[in-house]
């Protein structure tokens, strides 16, 4: 899931390499008051039901009946984790070492920390010190928007991971639902779509994190952004589906997905992609278990028929990928904030809580 690319960004500096970012549920009712104990390794962090659970919509979920504790035992674990992650500074880093790292590296980890937080509190997470947590890293990414609509600036050029910096911001801010964060978005918005239209986006992991954040603009009622059509601002690009199924052919298969949300005609790719991944079901061997490729996945199974099938299968992986401290470590694919992160991606398309494309249910 690696960015590339040459084609200049505005706002965007010379950059270094980037780290891998990437990633629906029945709603735990608001009178849940189960707490759920749990000590965590990386510092002995113990968390318990703070409260009330955030009001949700009603929802459909895509896992299997029965499941819903041990979905909210996981998406629990899973926030804790970034909890540890966060920087001394209140953001995320992809380094957990403190060493520096590229700016946009490190507003893409952010991003992404804050999209998991937000995705688990629209699940009804009441991980203590959640809502601080992510009220503050929140502030930080924001802070780093450029007047361009970019967030930050890169010490070498690569488009790729300053696209994928903002449509993971662009998630971020319309997963946590803030009105304060309405100027931030819509700027963020209008700029993730010169980026879609000015030229072919590296494909796989930036192509599929920035159709996933258009369908994000479109049902937060930002349709208007989407010029010159809601279609067209679905980064696409055909892929002919040979023996070996890529990111490069998920991802397609989500803008294509996408944009039938947003109008288009439906197109038979979207589900043989999803057929692929239901004949080669995830598995988790560790490192090289790209989270990134799940979140891909995951937004093409929560648009097609069928794709039930496939978080049935994805939630025993994401069981089994959570350390003791509640983090997905790893290194070779991404980094511990994408990963950690990336599984709650995952939860929360399963869980059907999350702002897709034709479902809008928000008016501005």
């Amino acid at each position: 899931m690696s960015a590339s690319g040459t084609a200049p960004v505005a706002d965007v500096g010379p950059r270094a390499p980037r780290a891998s970012a990437r990633a629906r549920f029945l709603v735990v009712g608001a009178a849940l008051a189960l707490a759920v104990p749990l000590v965590v390794a990386a510092g002995s962090l113990v968390w318990r039901a703070a409260g009330p659970a955030p009001a949700a919509p009603a929802t459909r979920s895509l896992f299997p009946a029965g499941t819903q504790a041990r979905v909210a035992a996981l998406r629990d674990r899973l926030v804790a984790g970034l909890l540890v992650l966060r920087r001394p500074e209140g953001d995320f880093s992809p380094r957990d070492d403190g060493a520096e790292v590229d700016p946009m590296d490190r507003a893409e980890a952010t991003a992404m920390g804050v999209a998991g937080l937000a995705a688990a509190r629209r699940m009804g997470a009441r991980v203590a010190g959640l809502d601080d947590a992510l009220a503050a890293t929140k502030a930080s990414l924001t802070r780093r928007q450029t007047r361009g609509g970019m967030f930050g600036v890169s010490r070498q050029q690569r488009r790729g991971v300053a696209v994928s910096a903002l449509a993971g911001s662009v998630l971020a801010l319309a997963y946590a639902d803030d009105r304060a964060d309405d100027s931030a978005l819509d700027l963020a918005g209008r700029t993730l779509v010169s980026q879609t239209t000015i030229g072919t986006l590296p494909a796989g992991w930036v192509q599929g994190v920035a159709a996933r954040a258009v369908a994000a603009l479109a049902s937060t009622g930002r349709r208007a952004l989407l010029v010159p059509d809601p279609v067209t601002a679905v980064p696409s690009k055909p892929i002919e589906l040979g023996r070996r199924c890529t990111d490069s052919h998920v991802a397609q298969a989500v803008a294509e997905a996408i944009q039938a949300e947003l109008g288009a005609s439906r197109t038979p790719f979207a589900a043989a992609v999803l057929e692929r991944q239901l004949a080669e079901p995830p598995t988790w061997t560790g490192e090289t278990t790209d989270v990134g490729s799940l979140v891909l996945a995951a937004w093409l199974a929560a648009r097609v028929d069928g794709g039930a099938r496939w978080f049935e299968r994805v939630l025993p992986v994401l069981e089994q990928a959570v350390g003791a401290d509640g983090t997905i470590r790893g290194t070779y694919y991404g980094d511990p904030v994408s990963r950690t992160a990336g599984a709650l991606l995952v939860l929360a398309e399963g869980a059907g809580v999350l702002v897709g494309g034709a479902d809008a249910t928000r008016s501005r």
